[in-house]
């Protein structure tokens, strides 16, 4: 069984915090098979940088609910997916 572990962040503000519970969520909890932050564009240039894969989608966070409940799924590889906030 393959779980990713991923992060959906749509603003900078956000990222930096996001970035720790990664970061913490790998170092104590199931052997991830692939652990990555889907965001903007916008969010992954302006952001902190961090040594985890970025996926760009097209989102912002009037419609973050919508893309995690309707498109996230487009973005999984894996079995099962556990997503942090």
């Amino acid at each position: 069984m393959k779980i990713e572990l991923v992060a959906v962040v749509a603003d900078t503000e956000f990222m930096e915090g996001t970035i720790r519970a990664m970061e913490k969520s790998l170092r104590h909890a199931w052997g991830f098979s692939e652990a990555k932050i889907i965001c903007p564009r916008k969010v992954a240039e302006e952001g902190p940088k961090h040594p985890f894969a970025c996926v760009l989608a097209e989102f912002d966070y009037q419609n973050y609910s919508q893309f995690m409940l309707q498109e996230l799924h487009k973005y999984v590889e894996h079995d099962y997916v556990m997503t942090i906030q």
